[in-house]
């Protein structure tokens, strides 16, 4: 019946129990509902959104992981590279003391 559920009819008229005419109330749902688009189809259609927001947020997310890793390797390379030059200050500067109380 254009892809309705029980459910369908359930929902849509907030009954369920049964009619003491089937036929009557039949007619009785089909005269107030639009057969070409059950509820179903919109709480499906509800559904597949969501699971598309949280497809989206879950990338979302994946991308800014990736991207923090980057900003990571990237200071971990910077910041190895800042050691080695304070190293190699440390070690002129200790140089130079040396010179000094040499000359004295």
């Amino acid at each position: 019946m254009h892809g309705w559920t029980v459910e369908d009819v359930n929902t849509l008229t907030g009954v369920r129990t049964e009619p003491s005419s089937p036929v009557a109330y039949m007619r009785w749902v089909l005269t107030r509902t639009d057969l070409d688009f059950p509820p179903h189809i919109e709480w499906e259609a509800a559904r597949a959104m969501a699971r598309r927001e949280a497809d989206a947020r879950i990338a979302q997310q994946l991308r800014e992981r990736d991207e923090q890793a980057q900003r990571r390797a990237a200071g971990a390379t910077a910041g190895a590279a800042a050691r080695e030059e304070i190293r190699r200050n440390l070690a002129d500067l200790a140089r130079r003391r040396v010179d000094r109380k040499g000359r004295r």
